[in-house]
């Protein structure tokens, strides 16, 4: 019920190859996140100006269910396959649970396939848009449309707050990052 709601309203949780809904545990605020560069900082303070998402920075230990937020470039193509698999995904938020309790998350971004800029640039992708969107994902906000039961993002209109999520599934090269909007924020504070 609750992600039949939350999907007409423009958000949807992140969840678990069985549709379980996962959310990080009352305890785990602020959430551990690993330092690293400044579009890192930029996309955390971003969700943090947003709504009641709070981090406390961390040194950085790497990849794994370590229970802190980490940021990893993988440069070459053999690495990415072997963590992520999909080479056409431009990054990716690898997640650990136990039952509906999110437990770690880390983002990856494919650097092997994918150019990076800051400002955006043609055939680049902003950085900052790309990490504000896994940024998401880590704290529990599943896309806004095109998955499970959320509707075709291709079948919403261009203003309709589903399709102009930050947690809508696209990524465009040369498109500068937008704030959270309101879908984002309600669903983050859910």
């Amino acid at each position: 019920m609750l992600t039949l709601i939350a999907t007409q309203l423009g958000w949807a949780p992140l969840t678990d190859a069985d549709g379980t809904p996962l959310r990080w545990p009352e305890g785990a605020w602020p959430l551990p996140l690993a330092d690293a560069d400044a579009a890192w900082a930029w996309a955390a303070a971003s969700w943090t100006v947003a709504g009641p998402a709070t981090f406390r920075p961390v040194p950085a230990r790497g990849l794994g269910p370590d229970g802190v937020i980490a940021l990893e470039t993988v440069e070459d193509a053999g690495r990415w396959a072997e963590v992520v698999g999909d080479p056409a995904l431009v990054a990716f938020t690898l997640v650990t649970s136990e039952g509906d309790r999110l437990m770690d998350a880390d983002v990856i971004q494919n650097a092997a396939r994918f150019e990076f800029a800051e400002p955006p640039a043609a055939r680049r992708y902003a950085r900052r848009a790309v990490l504000l969107h896994e940024l998401g994902h880590a704290l529990g906000l599943g896309h806004s449309c095109g998955d499970g039961d959320a509707p075709a993002c291709e079948a919403l209109g261009d203003d309709d707050p589903r399709r102009t999520a930050v947690m809508a599934p696209r990524s465009a090269p040369g498109a500068g990052p937008t704030p959270p909007g309101g879908d984002d924020r309600d669903g983050l504070a859910a």
